[in-house]
């Protein structure tokens, strides 16, 4: 981001004291790609059950003030059973897409089957190794996903690119 100005006062309103100050402020935020991706969502419902899998890209955003959050945009490569209505899926997300720790990722899900898509809150932990190719690779897996009456578990998987291990 570009930095802003922001105009101070001066602390001190005598007449020979100090004019109004002109500060640089910034706020850093680094990104990441997310490369090579591929995920698994699960589905269970009380008239069947079956899978969707694809491939993602994206890319993780963190903030110094804490903040990370992230974008993938994920392709559908297989169905089965009743994950074989779903025909796209939006995905964002914040918490651990670079590192370990606890991460949510927020799906919408276009399906034949519904007028207007199903939204899914997937939540769980990250746990971080080295890839074949030598980036850090960010495995994601579905603890505490949001259910209803569909049941879904997710398993989340991707390489991040300009690291190294």
């Amino acid at each position: 981001m570009a930095p802003s100005a922001v105009e101070q006062a001066a602390s001190d309103v005598s007449p020979i004291g100090n004019p109004a100050v002109l500060v640089e402020t910034s706020r850093a935020v680094n990104t990441f790609p997310l490369v090579n991706g591929s995920f698994t969502l699960t589905l269970s419902a009380s008239d069947g059950s079956g899978t969707v899998k694809g491939t993602y890209t994206g890319e993780a955003a963190a903030s110094e003030h804490g903040l990370r959050t992230a974008t993938l945009d994920m392709q559908i490569t297989e169905t089965s059973g009743i994950g074989s209505t779903v025909t796209a899926i939006e995905a964002d997300g914040t918490g651990a897409f670079i590192d370990e720790g606890p991460f949510a990722v927020s799906l919408v899900l276009t399906s034949t089957l519904t007028k207007s898509p199903l939204r899914v809150m997937v939540r769980g932990d990250s746990h971080v190794s080295c890839s074949a190719s030598h980036r850090i690779l960010v495995a994601l897996h579905d603890t505490r996903s949001t259910r209803g009456f569909l049941d879904t578990t997710a398993d989340l998987q991707h390489e991040v690119e300009r690291t190294g291990c």
